[in-house]
Order: structure tokens, then C-alpha cells, then sequence
């Protein structure tokens, strides 16, 4: 590969400067021998960081790493945050096209099932998401509910019996966000 060019370095889309390699992976095979190893360790690739953090064992697939404040599982990929939904679409799947965005079919943001996603133009996803909210009254008898008032309950008594919110989402398959939005109640104010 010429320089000017994409790094040759699987994952990296940073300009090449050197021998085919943008100049952080240059000087990592300089100083290391190996584009992979940093600080004299070397990194998982993004798909093993993936599958490090990701439980599949329910139907949504729970993240255990970070996610941002709209609920969405993001990790870091180069530097460059990176919503994992995405990756998991895109590993796993294939890649989304452009212009479109992933609908979350089961209406959980934190999940990263790549079965529960599915390509739409944005205004396609807006109107999804505002039928969703529009019909939240009968929700929770729809085949793609989560949670019941039940739930809700045991959600509350476990962060208040001092179990973290993080902790709590994982177990039961729905972001941390969401949690803390029942916990205040702020959605599922209904419920005592």
C-alpha cells in the first residue's frame, strides 16, 4: 500500500504515512515490532473487546461496558467512540447502508442483538420510536415488552437494597439508563 492511502492495519481507517501504516501504528512496529502491541502490551482487537463485554446469554444482549446518556452501549475503538449496536450490526450482519440507521426492534438501546436490529431511513426509525411511545399504555402486553410492573417493583427494591444501577440492567437486560429512569421514577411513575 502507498502512502496517502487507508493504514494497512485491519480496523484502521487513518491516513497512511509510512511503509502503509498511518504514523501511530508506524511507530508502534518501530518500537514494539507489532502494530497490535502498545505500552508493551498487546491490544485485543475491537471484536475480542466486543465479545469481552457482551452478555448473550437472554434475548437482548446485555453490555457490560459503558454506555452514553441516551442509553446506547459505546466503547472506543482508535480513540473514536463508537455506538456498539452499530458494530454488532455490522460484524456480525453486515454493513448498514448508507443512509440508514439501526432500529432497535425490541425498543432496548442497550441491547447489541444484532437480530433485534434492522436498517431504516431516520424518519422511518423517528415514526417507529413515536408509535412506540404513543401506544407505551399497552406496552407492556406487547411481545416485545421487557418489563411489567413486577419488574419494575423488583428493579426499585434491588437498587434500593444498595445493588448498582449497572449491575441491575445487566441482570435483567436493559440499559443502565433505564434504570435509573425507573428508579426516579420518571417512566413507570404509575407504579408504586
Amino acid at each position: 500500500m502507498r502512502n496517502g492511502g487507508e493504514c494497512s492495519v485491519s480496523g484502521c481507517a487513518r491516513t497512511a504515512v509510512s511503509v502503509g501504516m498511518c504514523d501511530m501504528h508506524y511507530r508502534r512496529t518501530k518500537k514494539f515490532g507489532d502494530p497490535h502491541i502498545r505500552g508493551g502490551r498487546v491490544i485485543p482487537s475491537p471484536e475480542d473487546r466486543f465479545w469481552e463485554k457482551v452478555d448473550a446469554t437472554g434475548d437482548c444482549w446485555a453490555w457490560s461496558g459503558a454506555h452514553d446518556r441516551d442509553g446506547y452501549s459505546v466503547f472506543s475503538i482508535d480513540n473514536r467512540s463508537v455506538k456498539v449496536h452499530r458494530f454488532a450490526y455490522e460484524l456480525l450482519i453486515a454493513p448498514i447502508p448508507p443512509g440508514l440507521t439501526i432500529d432497535h426492534l425490541c425498543r432496548n438501546t442497550g441491547c447489541v442483538n444484532p437480530s433485534h436490529m434492522e436498517p431504516v431511513s431516520m424518519a422511518e426509525n423517528l415514526r417507529r420510536a413515536h408509535r412506540h411511545r404513543s401506544t407505551s399504555a399497552r406496552a407492556e402486553s406487547s411481545s416485545f415488552a421487557k418489563l411489567n410492573p413486577d419488574l419494575v417493583r423488583e428493579i426499585r427494591r434491588s437498587v434500593a437494597a444498595g445493588e448498582m444501577q449497572k449491575t441491575v440492567a445487566s441482570r435483567i437486560g436493559i440499559s443502565r439508563a433505564n434504570v435509573s429512569l425507573i428508579v426516579t421514577r420518571k417512566t413507570w411513575a404509575h407504579v408504586d
